[in-house]
């Protein structure tokens, strides 16, 4: 598989469309246990959101599920997808991380036998459901792949991710400009693809990381901690600079960290993000 590493989502989705056979699978078998060596992860395509051990909410998940499986309980059984003879996993990647910890060989697993893109939604719904909660980046991404990939309909994807209309109305105009620069909005994250609507060709993550590293640097030369000590002021001087550039900025910063008020009421219906 490591060949698939350097695929954009677009390209894996359909690679792995293209290996899946529905019409021999006709119904969803029961749990099963699985060789945990049998099971393929490719997480820039089934997993929504980082599984990063460096991440402390990361981390700590991973842990409760070692701790669940030290004390001899079993953890919900993975979903995995039969593909061309092997088993992807669409939901359950903090699970192998913990099995994998705790030395587990053989784990607990529900083969997926629906149609594919109702297969891979699966690895966003259950994100969506489980106890970690997801930052908002990640729904974001969740929502454009969902949006670009799969061919569902608005109120299909409003449902499976709990985005709002609004999002959605963003992403399609934004999709109907990269079009129309010629550009592919599947090959694109949708940090890519804001990238690229805004600003000409779409940076690559690499390039975004470098200017991040870059302007940083001149934001510390110039200012040193007098951000951090007063951030109101900092603020402020934003908005005498620019109203638009500082408006823009509060969306980029909800979008990388999230609006407090709307993660607060994420359970109770549709969100913008």
């Amino acid at each position: 598989m490591e060949e698939l590493e350097e695929k954009t989502k677009g390209e894996l989705y359909r690679y792995f469309e293209s290996l899946y056979d529905p019409a021999a699978h006709s119904s969803k078998k029961a749990p099963r246990k699985l060789q945990l060596s049998e099971i393929i992860v490719v997480p820039k395509l089934f997993q929504p959101r980082r599984v990063d051990s460096e991440l402390v909410e990361d981390e700590r998940h991973i842990e409760a599920l070692i701790k669940t499986i030290e004390k001899g309980h079993e953890l919900d059984p993975i979903l995995v997808m039969p593909i061309k003879g092997n088993h992807v996993c669409i939901d359950g990647h903090h699970r192998i991380k913990a099995y994998q910890r705790a030395k587990i060989t053989m784990i607990p697993a529900e083969i997926f036998t629906g149609e594919f893109r109702e297969g891979w939604a699966q690895c966003i719904e259950g994100n969506i459901k489980d106890k970690l909660p997801m930052s908002t980046k990640d729904k974001m991404e969740a929502t454009w792949s969902m949006y670009i990939l799969t061919g569902f309909t608005w109120e299909e994807i409003k449902l499976k991710t709990k985005a709002g209309h609004g999002s959605l109305g963003r992403m399609a105009d934004v999709k109907k400009r990269l079009i129309a620069k010629g550009l592919d909005p599947s090959s694109l994250t949708w940090e890519q693809a804001r990238s690229g609507d805004k600003e000409g060709e779409p940076l690559t993550d690499d390039q975004m990381e470098a200017i991040k590293k870059e302007w940083a640097g001149r934001l510390a030369k110039t200012f040193g901690t007098k951000i951090s000590d007063s951030p109101d002021i900092f603020a402020g001087a934003l908005k005498f600079y620019s109203e638009q550039a500082a408006n823009r900025v509060y969306d980029s910063l909800k979008y990388w960290y999230g609006d407090r008020e709307a993660e607060e009421n994420y359970d109770d219906g549709e969100i913008e993000f």
